[in-house]
Order: C-alpha cells, then sequence, then structure tokens
C-alpha cells in the first residue's frame, strides 16, 4: 500500500515566526522600530513659463538684463566680455533702464575694472563711459566711494596694464564728476608710487627714486648717462627707456587732470570777471549751491601713511577731504615730485625738441610745476631768505635752485619761425615760454611779488636770473614774437597770459626800461582782436596800470596810462554786443575808477569817448547831409549791463550835452526797456541837485516828452561801423553844461527829425507819467514861475502841430508844473501861458468832440481822461477868469462856424454837469457869461432838425442848473 497523505487541520498558524539566525550574516531588522533617517534631493528648474511675463528691455540678441548681470562673473573671460558689451547695447537702445537699475548696473560694472584680461577692462570702461552722461552727480554719488576703492586698488597692482588702465577710469571719473577729488588723499599717494616704478635706468646702477631734490651730482650723472652708451646693448636700452618715459608721460598727464582740479589756476581776468558776475546782484542766480566736496564729509577722518598729506601740527594725522589745500603740503609734494619730473625733462632733450609730441610733453611738465609752485606762494611766509628759521624757505630755495638749473635754461625755447607763427611746433614752444615766464616770475623774492604800492617802500632789486625773461616779454610785447595781422592768435595769448609779470615787476624797473615795456604793450594791445583772449587780459592790465599809478613817478608812463583808460570806452563800443562778459568787464573797472574819489579827475575825461558807445553821429554824406543817427552798440546789451554802464553816466561830475543828447536818443528808442529808461529818469534827477540846473533839466524833460509823441521819418538807427575819429562834437567843450535849454533843444530837434520808432501806448504812458511825477516833485522846493518859464518857450509852439494825444501830453507836463493848485499859485504864472490856456483848450475840447462825433471807436473809452484834463484847467484859476475867457473863445468860435454849434453844446453840458465845477459856476461873472452863451446858442437862426435835440437837452441842463444855483 503506499503512503497515505498527510491530512490538513484547522489549527491557526504561529503569529510570528522566528527565522533562523544565519551564520555570517546580519539579523533582520526590527520591523517595531521607528525609522528616523531620510534623504533628500534638490531639483533645479532654470525658468518656467507659467507666471513669468517676457521682459520687453532686451538688447540686440534678446538678453534682458538680469541675464547680462548674471554673466559678468563667469569664468569665462569671452563670456564677461560678451556680458559687457552686451549691457552697452542694451543701454544704448533703452537708456532708462539706467535710472531704473542703477545699483544693480553699477555694482556689476565695478568688479569688471580691474579684470586681469584686457579686452573685459576695455569693455568695462567703454560701458562706463556710456553710462556716466546718464547719471546725475547725485544719482552717482553713492557710488564714488565704491569706484574709488577699485581705482586705488588697480594702481597698485601687481600688473602694469592694469594700474595704467585705473588711470584712465579715474581720468573718466573725475572728468564727469568733480566730485573725486574728494578722494585725493587716496589716490594722490598711489602716482608717486607709481612714477617711482616706472623709473627711466640711464645705467644699470641710476635709479632716481631715492635722488634728494638738492643732490646736483645725482641730476649730473643723469644728464650725462643720457649722451652715453653704444652698440646692440645700447640700442635695446634705448627702446625700453622711450617706453618706460612714455608711460611716465601717461602717468603725469593723469597727475596733472588730477592737480588742476586740486589747484585751479585761471587768468587774471578770468578771476575778475566771475568776481564780478558774483557780486553783481543783477546777473546773481539765487540757487542753493551746495559744495561738491560735502557729500563726502565722512572721508575727513581718514589717515594716509604719506607723511606730506598730513596737516601741519597734527598729531593723529588726519586730514580734509582734498589733499593740497595748504601751501606747506603742496611744498612737500613738490620736492618729492621734482626729481621725477627733472628725469623727464632731461629725458626729452629740452635744448633739441624733435617733434611736436615732445613739446606738448615738455608743456605738461612745465605746466605741473607752476600749478604746484603758484600754490605755494600763496603763503607768503615761504619764498622768503632762506637764513630764516623757516624750514619751508630751505625747501623752497632747493626747488628754485633746480628749476633754475635744469628748465629755465633752455628758456626761451624756440622752435619754428614768426613768420608762420600757426605751426603747431611754434605756438607749443611760445606756450612752453609762457608757462616758464610765469614760473620764474612765482620764483621771485617775496618782496617783489607782494610788493605794496604806495607804501613808500624802496624799490626791490630784481635778481639777475630774471634779466632774460623781463628781455623776452619786452620782445614778445612788441611784436617780434609774431607780426602784425590776424595770425598767431594763439601765440598773442600765451603772450598775454604773463600781461601779470610785467605789472608784478614794472615798479623795480628803471624809468626808461619801464617806458619802452609800456610803449611795447601798447603795441600789442592795437594788434589784439577786440573779441580775443588776449584783448580781455589787455583790459585786465589797463586795470592793474591804472591801480599801480601811485608807484610810477615819471610823466610819460602816466601819459601811458591816461591812454589805456580813454582806450576802455572806445573798446567798449568795438566789441558791441559779441561779448557781453568783456563789456561787464570794463564797465566793472570803469566804474571801480568812478567809485575812487582820488581817480575822479582822470575819470572825467572818459566821458566824451563813452558817448559813442550810446548814441552819436557820424560825418555828414550826401545821403545824410546833418549826420547819420548811430545808436551804439548799448541798446543791444542785456538788461543788467545796459543799467551798468548807466552808473558809469551817474559817477560823473556833471553830464555834458552830448551825453545828455545821448540819453534823450536811447530813451526815444523803443528797443530800450522801461526799466532802463527809469534809471536814465533816475540819474538825470540826481544830477539835478549836484549842479546840472534847472533848465538843463526841463529841457531834457521836454525834449523826452516830444521825442515820444512825435512820428519823423526813419533815418536808421542801427549801429554802423564809423570812424570813432569822424564822430561830430566829440571834442566839444566840456565846460557847456551851463548853457541855456535852447542850445540843447537845437540838439534835441536834430535827433527828433530822424526817429522812426512808433512807440507802444502803455510803454509810452509809462515814461511820460514818470517824467510828470519827477516835475511835479521839483515844485516842493521851486517856485512856479522858474520851472514853467522855461518849459513855455518850447511847449507852446508845439501845440499848434500836434495831435490829439501830443495836446493831451504836452497839457500834462505843464499841469504837473502845478504843485498846489490854489489862487495864490495862479497868480505866480506868467501871463504868456495865462493868455494863451482859453484858445488852448478852447481847440483842444473841440477836437475831442469833433473827433468822438467822426469816430466813435477812436476815443470813446478815453473821452472822460481827455476832457477831465481841461477840466483841471479851469479849475485852477478859482475867479473863473479863465472860464470866462473859455466860454467866450468859443462864442468866437461858434460865430466863426456855425457847423461847430454840436460839439460846442457838448462840451458845455460836461462843463454843466461837472460837479466840480459847481464851485466856479456859483461865481456871478460865470453864471451871466454862461447864461449870455446859452441864449446864443439857442436862439442861432436855421438850426438843423439833427441839431435841435443836442440843443434842447443843453437848455434843459441849463435851466436844471440854474435852479441849484
Amino acid at each position: 500500500m503506499g503512503r497515505s497523505k498527510s491530512k490538513k487541520t484547522n489549527q491557526p498558524s504561529l503569529d510570528f515566526k522566528v527565522k533562523k539566525k544565519k551564520l555570517g550574516k546580519k539579523p533582520p531588522p526590527n520591523p517595531n522600530v521607528t525609522v528616523t533617517t531620510f534623504k533628500s534631493k534638490t531639483l533645479y528648474i532654470p525658468g518656467q513659463s507659467i507666471g513669468e511675463k517676457d521682459d520687453p528691455i532686451t538688447n540686440q540678441r534678446n538678453l534682458t538684463l538680469k541675464d547680462l548681470l548674471s554673466k559678468t562673473k563667469h569664468y569665462s573671460e569671452q563670456i564677461r566680455r560678451d556680458s559687457l558689451n552686451g549691457l552697452k547695447d542694451l543701454i544704448q537702445m533703452h537708456p532708462v533702464v539706467v535710472s531704473q537699475h542703477i545699483g544693480a548696473i553699477m555694482n556689476g560694472i565695478v568688479e569688471s575694472v580691474n579684470d586681469t584680461d584686457k579686452n573685459v577692462r576695455l569693455a568695462a570702461h567703454s560701458l562706463i563711459a556710456k553710462v556716466l552722461p546718464l547719471v546725475d552727480p547725485i544719482m552717482m554719488s553713492p557710488f564714488l566711494p565704491l569706484f574709488a576703492i577699485y581705482i586705488t586698488s588697480g594702481m597698485t597692482h601687481l600688473k602694469s596694464s592694469i594700474r595704467m588702465d585705473s588711470l584712465q577710469l579715474f581720468e573718466l571719473l573725475i572728468t564727469q564728476f568733480p566730485q573725486m577729488i574728494g578722494f585725493s588723499h587716496q589716490i594722490l599717494p598711489n602716482y608717486l608710487e607709481l612714477l617711482k616704478r616706472v623709473g627711466i635706468h640711464t645705467t644699470s646702477s641710476l635709479v632716481l627714486s631715492n635722488t634728494s631734490v638738492g643732490s646736483s651730482t645725482s641730476l649730473s650723472a643723469i644728464a650725462s648717462a643720457t649722451n652715453t652708451g653704444g652698440g646692440n646693448a645700447a640700442s635695446g636700452a634705448s627702446g625700453m627707456k622711450n617706453n618706460q618715459l612714455g608711460q611716465r608721460i601717461q602717468i603725469l598727464q593723469s597727475l596733472f587732470k588730477l592737480l588742476e582740479r586740486l589747484l585751479p589756476s585761471e587768468q587774471q581776468h578770468q578771476r575778475l570777471l566771475s568776481k564780478v558776475k558774483s557780486s553783481n546782484s543783477l546777473t546773481r542766480q539765487w540757487a542753493v549751491q551746495t559744495p561738491l566736496a560735502s557729500t563726502f564729509t565722512n572721508y575727513t577722518e581718514r589717515t594716509v601713511f604719506t607723511s606730506f598729506f598730513s596737516q601741519t601740527g597734527s598729531s593723529t594725522g588726519k586730514i580734509s577731504s582734498r589733499a593740497l589745500e595748504s601751501a606747506t603740503e603742496t611744498l612737500d609734494f613738490t620736492a618729492s615730485v621734482m626729481p621725477i619730473l627733472i628725469e623727464c625733462w632731461l629725458e626729452l632733450t629740452p635744448g633739441n625738441p624733435g617733434s611736436h609730441s615732445t613739446l606738448l610733453d615738455m608743456e605738461l611738465i612745465v605746466k605741473m610745476l607752476m600749478l604746484l609752485i603758484t600754490k605755494i606762494r600763496e603763503d607768503p611766509n615761504i619764498g622768503g631768505s632762506a637764513s630764516k628759521s623757516n624750514p619751508n624757505n630751505e625747501k623752497f630755495d632747493r626747488i628754485r635752485q633746480d628749476y633754475l638749473k635744469y628748465f629755465a635754461a633752455h628758456y626761451p625755447v624756440l622752435v619754428g619761425s614768426s613768420d608762420n607763427p600757426d605751426s603747431k611746433e611754434y605756438s607749443a614752444s611760445q606756450e612752453i615760454n609762457a608757462i616758464v615766464t610765469q614760473t620764474l616770475a612765482w620764483l621771485l623774492p617775496t618782496s617783489i611779488i607782494t610788493n605794496t604800492v604806495g607804501s613808500g617802500s624802496s624799490k626791490s632789486i630784481l635778481p639777475s636770473w630774471f634779466e632774460p625773461a623781463i628781455d623776452f616779454f619786452e620782445d614778445a610785447l612788441d611784436g617780434k614774437l609774431v607780426k602784425e595781422g590776424e595770425r598767431g592768435q594763439a601765440v598773442r595769448t600765451s603772450i598775454s597770459s604773463y600781461l601779470w609779470v610785467v605789472i608784478k615787476v614794472l615798479p623795480s624797473l628803471s624809468q626808461e626800461r619801464a617806458q619802452s615795456v609800456l610803449e611795447s604793450f601798447i603795441k600789442f594791445d592795437n594788434q589784439c582782436n577786440p573779441l580775443s583772449t588776449a584783448k580781455k587780459a589787455c583790459v585786465f592790465f589797463i586795470k592793474e596800470l591804472i591801480d599801480i599809478q601811485d608807484s610810477l613817478k615819471d610823466k610819460s608812463i602816466k601819459k601811458i596810462i591816461e591812454w589805456g583808460l580813454s582806450s576802455l570806452p572806445k573798446l567798449l563800443w568795438r566789441i558791441g554786443a559779441s561779448d557781453s562778459n568783456t563789456s561787464l568787464m570794463i564797465i566793472t573797472i570803469l566804474l571801480s575808477f568812478g567809485k575812487d574819489k582820488n581817480k575822479r579827475g582822470q575819470y572825467e575825461s572818459i566821458q566824451n569817448s563813452l558817448v559813442p558807445f550810446l548814441f552819436t553821429i557820424s560825418k555828414p554824406s550826401d545821403k545824410f547831409p546833418q549826420g547819420k543817427h548811430v545808436y551804439g552798440p548799448f541798446i543791444h546789451l542785456p538788461i543788467d549791463l545796459q543799467i551798468q554802464s548807466l552808473y558809469l553816466i551817474y559817477y560823473f561830475t556833471s553830464i555834458n550835452l552830448l551825453t545828455i543828447r545821448a540819453l534823450i536818443a536811447i530813451c526815444k528808442s523803443p528797443k530800450v526797456s522801461i526799466e532802463v529808461k527809469e534809471r536814465i529818469f533816475d540819474i538825470i534827477y540826481y544830477k539835478f541837485d549836484q549842479g546840472f540846473g534847472l533848465d538843463n533839466y526841463l529841457a531834457f524833460c521836454i525834449s523826452i516828452t516830444l521825442a515820444m509823441i512825435h512820428k519823423v521819418e526813419d533815418n536808421g538807427d542801427e549801429q554802423q561801423q564809423i570812424d570813432l575819429d569822424g564822430v561830430t562834437d566829440l571834442d566839444a567843450d566840456n565846460n557847456n553844461n551851463n548853457n541855456n535849454n535852447s542850445s540843447l533843444k537845437r540838439k534835441h530837434d536834430k535827433i527828433m527829425n530822424n526817429d522812426s520808432s512808433s512807440v507802444d501806448i502803455q510803454h509810452r504812458d509809462r515814461v511820460l507819467n514818470r517824467i510828470f511825477r519827477d516835475i511835479n516833485h521839483l515844485r516842493s522846493t521851486i517856485p512856479i514861475k522858474k520851472v514853467l518859464n522855461p518849459l513855455l518857450a518850447s511847449v507852446l509852439r508845439e501845440l499848434d502841430n500836434q495831435t490829439l494825444d501830443g495836446k493831451k501830453y504836452i497839457l500834462q507836463l505843464i499841469y504837473s508844473c502845478f504843485n498846489s493848485k490854489d489862487q495864490e499859485e495862479w497868480s505866480s504864472v506868467p501871463k504868456s501861458l495865462v493868455d494863451s490856456l482859453p484858445a488852448i483848450l478852447s481847440s483842444y475840447l473841440l477836437t475831442i468832440e469833433q473827433q468822438q462825433l467822426q469816430q466813435k471807436s477812436l476815443i470813446t473809452n478815453l473821452k472822460d481822461s481827455y476832457i477831465s484834463l481841461a477840466h483841471q484847467y479851469i479849475q485852477l484859476d478859482q475867479s473863473t477868469t479863465l472860464l470866462v475867457n473859455l466860454l467866450k473863445q468859443m462864442s468866437s468860435e461858434l460865430k466863426a462856424d456855425k457847423s461847430k454849434l454840436v460839439v460846442i453844446s457838448i462840451i458845455l453840458m460836461d462843463i454843466i454837469k461837472n460837479k466840480q465845477m459847481e464851485s466856479l459856476l456859483h461865481q456871478q461873472e460865470a453864471k451871466d457869461q454862461l447864461q449870455l452863451f446859452v441864449n446864443e446858442i439857442s436862439t442861432q437862426p436855421n438850426i438843423l432838425e439833427e441839431e435841435k435835440p443836442i440843443v434842447d437837452k443843453l437848455l434843459s441842463e441849463f435851466k436844471m442848473s440854474h435852479n441849484k444855483l
């Protein structure tokens, strides 16, 4: 039988099965233990289109600002360069992105300025040059400290190319933002280190960086070493020296740009002009101005390692926000840089400069020294005798000795010929000579530079080494450097730059030498173009010359000074309106003399010379037998200059007739503003109390009044180029101020007959009302008879030839002479006026009403003002004599011309209805005459139908007023 199958049982299985442990294997983990460890992974998604909008600001490669900035730190030089170029492209296409993301852009750029790759640095500089013009100083101010740190880091980098590129970046920033000079204490010491690193080794053992300024042995070794050498080794060394010299020149060029801003130097005439503009309230701009360095006040606590940048006497070594602010700091800096400049100067072979570029390098060196020495001489304690206890004098004396030995030894530098003064080489060489001449002047002893005029001290003796400078500038002024003509303006500008030297040394010269120099100056002044910079310097020279005239005792020299003073008004005329700055400078100089009572006599001599500047008359010609009337450049100047020039007339002790004639012509011109005309009235009114005379003053007022109301033919009012020597009456006697008004009236008639202007009504009213008001003010101290007598002879005969407006203004002029307007004053009125007034007022009133009837739109709105003037005249005579005579005059007019019935009736109604006339009409004589005249009108035969309503209305008004009376 087979094995039987096992039977299944229904017993349950065990809950936990125990596995057998096997040898060499770990036991399984306990299933009841909680596992606390976990693993994580990051998922990087570059970008998703869901929920994001495309940035519309992209460059040509469709890259956004965010994309480009993220690549500026890439490890690949090519990608970094492309990102910077892409930023430049983006900014060119969308300049607004700069103001929106200035922080991100600047932070991205600044990290690339010192990149090790040259192409990346070049791209960064190009990008910065594109960004800076789009940023204002306020936006840029937070990033300037950051750029200063990177520039300082680049200037001390191990790679020479990065050092040189950092200079270019600094030049770019300081040109656009002069506030960078606030970090000069950080940057300036690095220039010295750069110059010492790029040393020019003429021999294997010659290093100049440790040479003292006063060591003549080492400097002589330099000079001798430049002439030694031989073979291929010398040729290789020469190439290396040229490369090193070129690098030094680049460093010096960058240093000079910084020094130009740290030590600003401008021509003296420019300083005068700046001072005038700042002090002139008429041209002052009332804007809040913040000093450039004030933004960076947090850097005032910084310290530097170089000793000569610390404040004198400061134990902490703290400095201000700018370097070279004191003369002592500048002196120490000059002593440190002097050996390097001498070395570069000798390498340029100043005895035989080869090209224009060499001359420019030489000019750079001497100009840098002039800036430094000029700053040093601001301290009057520096520059004296070296034997004094001041150690700064000893340092300055060593600088002076080295300058005379190495720079002045080749003075003057002459390259080219005066036959071709516009050549680049000749102009550059003369610029070098001009700079050296000024530097030699700053090296003079303090007693000469600070010579006090008129102190009674003896003349200072010029040192012998300055004699070549005297010979040079005398030849230059005499025309030996540039011939007469339009050519050589650059050379003349160079010559004008050291005119101040002549002023400094002139008191120390002998009388013969001083006269010779001044005569040479006259030649130079005549050759200069009136609009050139050289002419401005000549103007300032004349001003300084007049200031020091007390120390020049020779009479011949004083004649030259008088020539200079008289030339200024003529130059003012020749300049015209082409150069307002020069005109302002000349006016200010002349005003300074006018204010000085000690020079008042000389100032009075220029009055006739000033007339063509205002207005004059040319020589007679066939077209203009009486001469052409020519307005000077005065009317074309800005208003502030016109007012300033009028002050010149104010300071004259007396005003002659030529000047009065010119002022009258100016007041007539419609091109002159009302403000200027009122200033003229102020001056004339003020001069009345200073002996101008009542007759002359009233004649002036009459002339202005008649000129403003006349309509005459045009005879030209534009400025013409006429010969000043041919102007009529320029040599007239200045003592004619007491002439009567008839002489002035004849001159006025010549002007009046040649005016072309039609003056605006409001402008005319304002001018004439001002004249009438001034005349009325005179009546407080002057009897009416003295005022009216000069007026009547000229005014009364003008009434017959005037229009209605003209008659009104003339009547206003006469009426302005009345002050109290009572019977006592009326009794003093000249008989000629009393007898003439009835006919004048009758004609005036008839003209008003006739024009009213003919052209209602002509004076409808002004009728009351016209008629009230006539009524005011009637009320002047409280005895009613004037009113009675007026009624009689109109009665005669009616008898002579019956057609005037209507207008006379209207005039009578206006008189009757005027309430202010009631007091006069109350008097019996006036009542009787008025009733007689009204009856005469009402009984006129053959009254027309259209006239009856007016006559009836007159009768009605008369009856009403008669009942009141």
